[in-house]
C-alpha cells in the first residue's frame, strides 16, 4: 500500500487538468495553462488544509507541487492530442467512399448509428480515423463487422464523441455489411448466435447478448427504458460487476475440479485479457480490467495490492491512452461508484463484524444475514451518492428505487450471468444441455423485464432534476464525497450524516416531485416539430421535414400523442421510429394522404398492436389535454396559453405568448400579447410605436423556442 497515496494525488490532478480546459472553453489555447495553474494553487492549498496526516513541511510543499504538475501535464497532454481532430476538420463536407470495421453500434435522438474504424478511404482519410456514421441498414450490423459506406462528412457534434476516439460525423448509406473475420470475430458471433437460440424463446435475446458481449443492437428501446427507469443500467453495460462474476464463477469451476490456485489465478488473468478483445476496450471495462487483473496478479504472487491506487492507476492510463474519456459518463459512473465503495469499504466491513459478532452469539445466522444486507445497502448507497451529481446533470431524472432495485436484482443477476455464459459456451457442444442450463436465467430475465417494463409504465421510478426541489440531495451528496475524499476515516460520521440528509432530501423529492404539475413547450422551426407538454406524457406534432429521423433534442420527457399532419413517405417513416421508440398511446393520421388518397396504415398496424397503440383518423382539428391542433386555420393552442402561427393569414387576437412559424403571413396590427416570437428575417415585426401590447419580442432562427 502507498501510504501517501502520491499516485492518487497525480491522478487527480491529471483528471483535472484535463477537465478544466473542457470547462474554460480552451481546451486548444495556451492560455488554459495560467487558469489551470491559479486553480492548482487553489485546490492544493485546499488539499493540504484538509489532509490531517500531514505534520512535516516537506509533504506541505510535495503534494502542492505534485498537483500543480499533474494539472499543468493533463492540460498540455489534452491539447497534444487534440491536434488530430483538429486535422481532420479539413474533410467537414467532402463526400467519401470507405471502408471500415464496426467499432460500435447503436442509437441516439438523431438515429441509428454505427461508429467505424476507418481502412480504405477514397478521400484520402487516414487509415485508423474513427467516424460515427448516421445511417439506415437493411440487416443488423455487430461489432467487429466490415462495412462499405457512401457519405459525407461533418464535425463532430459534441467532445464526448471524441472519448470513442471519433473525429467525424457523417450521414449516408452503407453499401455492404460482411461479417468479421478472425478468432475473435468468430467467437463474438458464436455467442451472439447461441444467445439467440437460446434466449429468443423467452423473448430476452436483446438482454442476453448485451450481458455477454456488449451487443446493443437487438435491444429495444422499452427495455433500456425500464432498466434506466429502475436505475439497472448498469446491468446492461458490462463493467466490474460483469468481469467480477464471470471470474468468480471461472474459480469456483476450475477449483470443483481441483486446481491449484495459481493455476486458477493465471486462468482468471486470461479470461479478463480475453474479454477485454471480445467486448471491444470500451473505457469502463479497460477499468474493471485492469482493478481486476491487479487483483489477480496480487495472488498469483502473494503479495497485497492497494485497490484505491489501482483505481487511480486504471484512470491515469484511461486518460493517457485517451484524454477525452474523461467526458465518458460510463467512465465517469463507473470510477465515481467504484472510488464510493472502496472508501467505505473498511467501515462496512468493521460494521458486518459487529452486527454478525461472535460465532457462538445468540441468532447468529439471523445477524448474519442482517450484516449481508446492512453490507448490500452501504455499497449501493455509497455507488448512489457518489454518482448522483453526475447523474443529476446529465440524464435530467433520477431513480430513487435504485438502492432497494440493485440490493433485489444484483445478487440475481449475478447467478443468472454465471448461467448464461456457461449455456453459451456449452452450446456449441452439447446444444440441449445448454437449453437446459438457459432455462432458469431465461425465466429470470423474461419476468424481470417484464416487472421493470410495468414499473415503467405506471410512472413508478424516476422523476425529474430540472426542479430547485433537487438542490438539496445535489449539495448533500456533493458535501458526503468531499468528506470521504478529504478526511478519508475521520471523516465517516460527516459522510453518515450528508448521507443520511441525502437520502431524506431524496425521499421527499420523490413523494412530492411527481405531484407537482410541469408545463412545457418546444417549438423547433429546423426539425419541423411541436412538442407540448402540460403534465406528465406530451403531444407530438410533427410539421414535416425533409429528414426520416425522429428526434425531440435536449428533453426527457415522453410522448404519448403523436400527429401527423403530412403522410408522405418521410413522415411515415418518423411517425414508425417514433412508435418503436416511445410509450406513445395515440397516433393521430389525417384522413387522406396529400393526393386525396386514403392513407395505408397497414404496415403500422402490426406495432400499433404490440404497442397498445391506438391509430386515429382526423378531418381539420385534433384536441388532446397539451395541445388543440387546427390544420384549417394553421394554428396550435397549448395548454399554458401559447399560440404557434403555423402558416395561412388568419390572425389570433389575443394570447399570453405567440410564436410564429416563417410560414406565417398573417396580419399583426391588431395582436394583444405578452411575448412575441418571430423567426429570423421576419420583415413584418411590430414596434413599440404601434398599438401593439407586449413585453418583448424574441427572435429565433435554425434553432428551437422553449418555454416553460
Amino acid at each position: 500500500m502507498l501510504k501517501d497515496r502520491f499516485l492518487s494525488v497525480f491522478a487527480l490532478a491529471f483528471a483535472a487538468g484535463i477537465a478544466a480546459p473542457f470547462a474554460l472553453g480552451t481546451e486548444t489555447k495556451a492560455v488554459s495553462f495560467v487558469c489551470l495553474l491559479c486553480l492548482a494553487a487553489v485546490t492544493a492549498g485546499i488539499y493540504v488544509w484538509a489532509h490531517r496526516r500531514m505534520q512535516s513541511l516537506v509533504k506541505l510543499w510535495v503534494y502542492p507541487l505534485i498537483f500543480a504538475i499533474g494539472m499543468t501535464l493533463g492540460a498540455g497532454w489534452l491539447w497534444v492530442r487534440s491536434i488530430p481532430y483538429a486535422d481532420s476538420e479539413a474533410y467537414v463536407g467532402k463526400q467519401d467512399t470507405v471502408e471500415g470495421i464496426v467499432t460500435e453500434s447503436g442509437s441516439s435522438s438523431e438515429s441509428s448509428y454505427l461508429e467505424l474504424k476507418v481502412e480504405r478511404s477514397k478521400a484520402a482519410l487516414p487509415k485508423g480515423t474513427r467516424i460515427r456514421l448516421y445511417a439506415q441498414t437493411e440487416r443488423a450490423v455487430h461489432i467487429g463487422d466490415s462495412v462499405g459506406a457512401v457519405l459525407r462528412y461533418s464535425a463532430a457534434s459534441y467532445d464526448t464523441q471524441k472519448s470513442n476516439r471519433v473525429a467525424l460525423v457523417a450521414n449516408g448509406s452503407v453499401t455492404s455489411v460482411t461479417e468479421g473475420t478472425g478468432v475473435l470475430a468468430a467467437v463474438r458471433n458464436a455467442f451472439l448466435r447461441a444467445c439467440d437460440e437460446l434466449y429468443g424463446v423467452y423473448g430476452v435475446t436483446g438482454t442476453a447478448q448485451a450481458l455477454t458481449v456488449r451487443e446493443s443492437s437487438m435491444l429495444s428501446g422499452e427495455v433500456s427504458d425500464a432498466y434506466r427507469n429502475a436505475g439497472l443500467s448498469h446491468l446492461l453495460s458490462i463493467s466490474g460487476l460483469h468481469l467480477n462474476i464471470i471470474v468468480t464463477a471461472l474459480r469456483s469451476l476450475l477449483a470443483l475440479f481441483g486446481m491449484r490456485k495459481r493455476t486458477r489465478e493465471l486462468s482468471a488473468l486470461l479470461v479478463i485479457v480475453f474479454y477485454c478483445f471480445l467486448t471491444g476496450f470500451a473505457p469502463p471495462i479497460v477499468r474493471s480490467a485492469m482493478m481486476l487483473g491487479a487483483v489477480v496478479i496480487g495472488e498469483i504472487t502473494f503479495s497485497e495490492s492497494d485497490s484505491l491506487t489501482m483505481l487511480f492507476l486504471a484512470l491515469t492510463v484511461l486518460l493517457i491512452a485517451n484524454p477525452f474519456a474523461l467526458l465518458s459518463l460510463g467512465l465517469q459512473l463507473s470510477f465515481l461508484s467504484c472510488l464510493g465503495i472502496l472508501l467505505l469499504e473498511p467501515h462496512i466491513a468493521e460494521w458486518q463484524r459487529n452486527i454478525k459478532g461472535r460465532y457462538d452469539a445468540r441468532f447468529y445466522r439471523l445477524r448474519r444475514i442482517a450484516a449481508s444486507f446492512v453490507g448490500s445497502l452501504a455499497v449501493t448507497v455509497s455507488a448512489v451518492v457518489f454518482t448522483f451529481p453526475v447523474t443529476m446533470l446529465n440524464f435530467g431524472t433520477f431513480s430513487y428505487l435504485a438502492p432497494l432495485s440493485n440490493l433485489a436484482f444484483v445478487p440475481l443477476y449475478s447467478y443468472a450471468l454465471a448461467l448464461l455464459m456457461l449455456s453459451v459456451l456449452v452450446y456449441p457442444f452439447l446444444p440441449v444441455a445448454a437449453s437446459w442450463i438457459a432455462y432458469l436465467p431465461g425465466q429470470i430475465l423474461r419476468i424481470s423485464e417484464r416487472a421493470l417494463i410495468a414499473l415503467n409504465e405506471y410512472g413508478i421510478g424516476t422523476f425529474a432534476t430540472d426542479s430547485l426541489w433537487t438542490l438539496a440531495p445535489v449539495l448533500f451528496s456533493a458535501a458526503a464525497v468531499v468528506c470521504m475524499l478529504l478526511f478519508f476515516r475521520k471523516g465517516i460520521w460527516l459522510y453518515l450524516a450528508n448521507t443520511g440528509a441525502f437520502l431524506i432530501s431524496l425521499t421527499l423529492c420523490a413523494l412530492l416531485l411527481p405531484q407537482i404539475s410541469t408545463e412545457l413547450l418546444i417549438v423547433s422551426a429546423e426539425q419541423g416539430y411541436i412538442f407540448a407538454s402540460a403534465d406528465g406524457g406530451g403531444t407530438f406534432l410533427d410539421l414535416g421535414s425533409e429528414s426520416s429521423a425522429y428526434s425531440l433534442h435536449e428533453t426527457n420527457a415522453s410522448v404519448s400523442v403523436y400527429i401527423v399532419t403530412q403522410t408522405d413517405e418521410t413522415a411515415l417513416e418518423r411517425m414508425y421510429k417514433a412508435l418503436s421508440r416511445e410509450r406513445i398511446e395515440r397516433v393521430y393520421l389525417p384522413i387522406s394522404a396529400l393526393d386525396g388518397a386514403k392513407n395505408d396504415i397497414s404496415l403500422f398496424k402490426a406495432l400499433a398492436n404490440e404497442k397498445k397503440c391506438d391509430i386515429i383518423e382526423y378531418y381539420y382539428t385534433v384536441e388532446t389535454s397539451d395541445m388543440l391542433f387546427s390544420a384549417r386555420g394553421g394554428s396550435v393552442c397549448t395548454a399554458n396559453g401559447t399560440v404557434v402561427m403555423l402558416y395561412g393569414a388568419e390572425p389570433v387576437l389575443q394570447a399570453e405568448d405567440i410564436v410564429l412559424m416563417p410560414a406565417y403571413v398573417g396580419n399583426l396590427q391588431h395582436v394583444l400579447t405578452d411575448s412575441l416570437y418571430v423567426p429570423l428575417g421576419y420583415e413584418d415585426v411590430p414596434s413599440n410605436q404601434t398599438v401593439h401590447l407586449y413585453d418583448g419580442v424574441f427572435v429565433f432562427s435554425a434553432g428551437e423556442v422553449k418555454t416553460d
